[in-house]
This record gives C-alpha cells, sequence and structure tokens, in this order.
C-alpha cells in the first residue's frame, strides 16, 4: 500500500526493495507481539510481565537489512566484489568462495563502527558422517574444551587466555568508569575509550571461539568421529 500510493516515509532516503524489507520486519514485530498476547492470556505463569507492543528505536542507529535485489555480488580479477545500493565505490572481498549466491546483507552497528554480515548460499560440502568413532565434548571455564574419544587419543583446549582476557577488560572497564564518573552522580558512562575497549575484547573472545570450534571439527574430522 505504500509503495502503491507512492509514501513519501516509504521512499526516503533508502532503496525500494530495502524499505520493503524493514516494513516486512516491522510487520512480522507486530505479529509476534499479537501472538505473545494471546498466549499471556492463556499462560500469563510463563511470562515475567504483559508483552509490550514494538516502539520507535530509541537510539539513532539500527540494523539494517538489504536484500540481494538492491546488493549484488560480482566476480572480476581481484576477488569477488559487493555493490551496495546508492553508492559507488564496490567493497571487495579475496576470501569467498568461486561461485557464492548472495541471498542478504545486514550492516549492524557494533561498538562505534558498522559489521557488514553477508548471509550466503553455498554448495553443500560432501562429508560421510559414517565414522567409525565416537567422541565426547565437555565444555567448560579453566579448560575451554576438552575432548576424549574412543580411539585413545584426546585433546584440551585451555580457557587461560580467555579468563585473563576477561578480567583485564573489566579492571579497564571499571577504572576509566570510575575516571569519566568521578564528581557527578549519574554511574552510566560513554566514551570513545569504552566502546574501544568492548570492541577489542569482543573481537578477542569471538576470534577465540572460532578458532577453538574450527579445531574441535578439524580434529573430530582427523579421527573420523561420527558421533
Amino acid at each position: 500500500m505504500m509503495r502503491v500510493t507512492e509514501n513519501a516515509d516509504f521512499f526516503s532516503g533508502l532503496p525500494r526493495q530495502t524499505a520493503q524489507q524493514m516494513v516486512k520486519q516491522t510487520v512480522t514485530d507486530f505479529k509476534n507481539w499479537l501472538a505473545s498476547l494471546r498466549e499471556y492470556k492463556k499462560h500469563p505463569e510463563k511470562y515475567l510481565g504483559k508483552p509490550k507492543m514494538p516502539r520507535y528505536k530509541k537510539s539513532d542507529l539500527t540494523t539494517v537489512i538489504i536484500t540481494n535485489q538492491d546488493a549484488v555480488l560480482y566476480r572480476d580479477d581481484i576477488g569477488m566484489s559487493l555493490k551496495l545500493p546508492l553508492q559507488k565505490q564496490r567493497l571487495y572481498f579475496s576470501n569467498l568462495s568461486s561461485d557464492p549466491v548472495l541471498k542478504e546483507v545486514k550492516i549492524k552497528p557494533y561498538y562505534g563502527r558498522f559489521l557488514l554480515c553477508l548471509t550466503l548460499e553455498e554448495p553443500d560440502v560432501a562429508f560421510d558422517p559414517s565414522g567409525s568413532h565416537v567422541c565426547a565434548i565437555d565444555l567448560g571455564t579453566d579448560n575451554f574444551a576438552a575432548i576424549v574419544c574412543d580411539d585413545h587419543s584426546s585433546a584440551i583446549y585451555k580457557g587461560g587466555a580467555v579468563l585473563s582476557k576477561i578480567q583485564w577488560f573489566h579492571k579497564q572497564r571499571a577504572k576509566y568508569v570510575s575516571i569519566i564518573t568521578k564528581g557527578h552522580e549519574k554511574k552510566h558512562a560513554v566514551s570513545k575509550r569504552l566502546r574501544d575497549l568492548s570492541f577489542h575484547y569482543a573481537n578477542f573472545v569471538k576470534d577465540q571461539c572460532h578458532k577453538i570450534s574450527r579445531s574441535i571439527i578439524d580434529f573430530c574430522m582427523e579421527h573420523q568421529c561420527g558421533n
């Protein structure tokens, strides 16, 4: 309806498909809210309180979803390049496979920066799950993960580096919050230094999780663990 009537709010500053996607997301949010209300009336004990109606975003930044009709992947001599709507300059990627199918692009606010997330569809990797061995994985804190296989092999991923980084982060954050809020009644602190600190910490933890999970998968494939 907004597109047919050429509503000014629908066409202001956004590509048509992206604007349509945002309207669809809003409709989905309201449908989920109404479904939650119906469930709340039947079983209020499942909820901490009455579900609230979706509202306008409180902050100036929000996540934007761009469909594959507005964003396009191209292949050239350098690699894969991404063409975003309303932008002349392309973004180049050297680590994508030869023939990915772009489904959508998300642009998310991320500690004072923006995170570009690409959803790609690729052919399934051929893997035989009928391995002859069984392994057990125990996740923890002191040891990030411990693996034992019935072929008498094992592996331990120590969590000391992550725990040390967590302690360092909280000490540094408490230090800067104390400096910023000194002499003020408000104890909520926001600064570029704190955003950069959180950005560094989040990236470190995410990097460790990805590397360890990749290593666990390689271990299971190497030892032919099917279960």
